[in-house]
């Protein structure tokens, strides 16, 4: 059931420390930030000695609060030549505090923590409800911030943590986030010999992380505590490694948007891989030839169903992963989505009275604000996301998959063929090739490859799956023509790539007819913009455009995850019907991490919305 997130606002009380108004408890201790974190957190837990000479380290903290413990330890892991190669930070957070809050609290901590907590503030994201996923220090370090309340957030989780901060509210103050529940979730995620370390010494906190397993031991406490806690997994729990092999070689079967961004995501963390797509003969992103812009905004929708928190967890992960090609191959274009009736409007009203997002992110545009904002037609008002991107479809592909570990075959895959080797044997067009790994994004032809493979699990949800064609057409036009920053999207949609076309969209046909751009089907889709832009769209006629065929289940959701166990090696990625570019960087990362065995992106809620079976 969803549950509106509630921002922290927090005030200053009379010693300089933060403190929450309704909880009445200060952020940290009176003795100072980084002091508790060295001593209670970091050196509770072994710190940094445990995580010394290791390929990742993970760290899952209960409360972020004002973020100090992760700046500390992100402090201390730069400043440890002996440190693991990737460290993983986890935190949840019921009350984030909004960009400017937090920059004043943040302000106050230690200076040798402040070119840090800068470089946090500047990715800081919307108070959306949910995971997000930040990088630092060229991906070695990752914060992965899941906002929401704990004892509905820990059970949704999947990752492998070897040390836990248990932080947060005194349990007093706060005691839903101190309970039994919340520790055996934390069992569940724990990795063998997993270690804990808490300023918390209560009694019924005591009794209750014991009776989950954890072994515990006091300390003496930090500044005015008498004592603390640190804890250990007993032995015979914890989450072992799944049996993947560390991956070395991955084929990649599609050269689209998704099979771009998964083989980047790859590469990014070191990981060579083949990418396999007859369409590569014409160029690297030559399945969107003549695809010249195409819109990137999130979806919403009453209890924020899966597609949407898919959505914005997508366009948030591909503002980070694809920063280097910002601005050049897509670019920022606040979007207004217009409602095409008076109900309509006013259920979208009520929605967003529901979900309480983020202003900031998304409002409610009456008919003279939408036209102040895009003159246009708006009769029945809008909405207006404030982060959405058009994207140059084909550069963008040919850059993501342009990267010293990617090479890429112009050739269809016919066949696969599982290899005693824990491997898999791809029979091409030409000749064969062998990887550790598959992930097939090639759309519909997903299916024939999968039911081909002996010893896959069936996969009747895909078969169900249909083939919907879209079509945009693009116009040669001035910038002044539609503004060159903005998305409007109504009966259709109008964006300009920057480049000296609007491109204006779209159709969808279900059924796999003719792969054949139309100029009359055009003129159906300016037909259906010209009431809310006549005066802005192109007079003239469009001078071509694309037409792609794409897969999409009756759910509208995509397909993403592994192919029966991940020991198994065989990924899909597919079904993403108009949403691949919105979509492309959740299929990207869910599936690097679950190759890279890192804390992952998708809630289970969401890997269940979205796996194969």
């Amino acid at each position: 059931m969803y549950e509106p997130l509630i921002p922290a606002q927090p005030t200053v009380n009379e010693h300089g420390v933060a403190q929450h108004p309704d909880y009445g408890d200060v952020y940290h201790s009176l003795s100072g930030a980084l002091g508790q974190t060295d001593y209670v957190f970091l050196g509770g837990n072994g710190l940094p000695q445990r995580w010394q000479n290791r390929a990742q380290f993970t760290i899952c903290e209960t409360g972020f609060g004002l973020g100090n413990n992760f700046l500390a330890t992100w402090h201390r892991w730069r400043s440890d030549p002996e440190r693991c190669r990737r460290l993983h930070f986890v935190s949840f957070e019921a009350h984030p505090l909004g960009l400017q809050d937090l920059e004043q609290q943040l302000a106050r901590s230690a200076e040798i923590l402040q070119p840090l907590a800068q470089q946090l503030l500047a990715v800081w994201p919307a108070l959306l409800p949910g995971v997000h996923r930040l990088e630092f220090e060229q991906g070695q370090l990752t914060l992965t911030l899941v906002f929401g309340r704990i004892e509905q957030t820990a059970r949704q989780v999947e990752l492998r943590a070897d040390a836990f901060f248990l932080d947060g509210f005194s349990p007093r103050l706060n005691p839903d986030m101190w309970t039994r529940s919340v520790f055996k979730q934390l069992v569940r995620v724990a990795a063998p010999a997993a270690t804990l370390a808490t300023w918390c010494t209560a009694s019924a906190v005591r009794q209750d992380l014991q009776d989950v397993g954890f072994i515990l031991q006091k300390r003496a406490g930090f500044g005015y505590k008498r004592e603390m806690l640190m804890g250990r997994l007993r032995p015979h729990l914890g989450r072992l490694s799944e049996p993947v092999k560390a991956l070395q070689a991955v084929a990649v079967v599609g050269g689209g948007i998704t099979g771009a961004a998964v083989s980047h995501a790859l590469a990014q963390r070191g990981i060579a891989v083949q990418v396999f797509d007859p369409a590569f003969a014409q160029g690297c992103g030559a399945a969107h030839r003549g695809h010249h812009a195409v819109a990137m905004r999130p979806l919403v929708g009453r209890g924020d169903p899966p597609r949407a928190r898919l959505s914005r967890l997508g366009i948030a992960l591909a503002r980070q992963r694809w920063a280097g090609f910002l601005h050049e191959l897509w670019y920022p274009a606040p979007a207004l989505q217009l409602a095409q009736d008076e109900e309509q409007g006013r259920l979208w009203q009520q929605m967003l009275a529901q979900l309480a997002f983020d202003p900031a992110w998304l409002q409610w545009q009456d008919a003279h604000q939408a036209a102040q904002f895009l003159a246009v037609q708006a009769p029945y008002g809008g909405l207006r996301f404030a982060e959405a991107y058009v994207a140059r479809p084909e550069p963008l592909i040919a850059a993501l998959l342009d990267h010293r570990l990617i090479s890429l075959h112009a050739e269809a895959v016919c066949g696969l063929e599982a290899v005693e080797t824990q491997g898999w044997r791809l029979h091409a067009e030409r000749q064969t090739h062998e990887a550790q790994a598959v992930v097939l994004a090639n759309a519909a032809g997903v299916r024939d490859l999968l039911a081909a493979v002996d010893g896959a699990p069936g996969h009747p949800k895909l078969q169900q799956a249909g083939i919907v064609s879209g079509q945009v057409g693009s116009y040669a036009a001035p910038a002044h023509v539609w503004p060159g920053t903005k998305i409007l999207g109504a009966a259709g949609y109008a964006l300009n790539d920057r480049q000296g076309h609007v491109v204006l969209g779209s159709s969808y046909e279900r059924g796999s007819g003719p792969n054949a751009w139309s100029a009359s089907k055009q003129n159906l889709i300016e037909q259906k913009l010209r009431p809310y832009a006549g005066g802005q769209l192109p007079a003239h006629a469009a001078a071509g455009g694309w037409v792609g065929q794409r897969l999409a289940m009756r759910d509208h959701r995509p397909v993403i995850g592994s192919v029966g166990n991940a020991a198994l090696g065989l990924w899909v990625a597919a079904a993403m019907g108009s949403y691949g570019f919105s979509w492309a960087c959740v299929a990207a990362e869910q599936i690097a991490a679950q190759m890279s065995q890192e804390p992952h992106i998708l809630t289970l809620d969401l890997q269940r919305a979205v796996a194969l079976r």
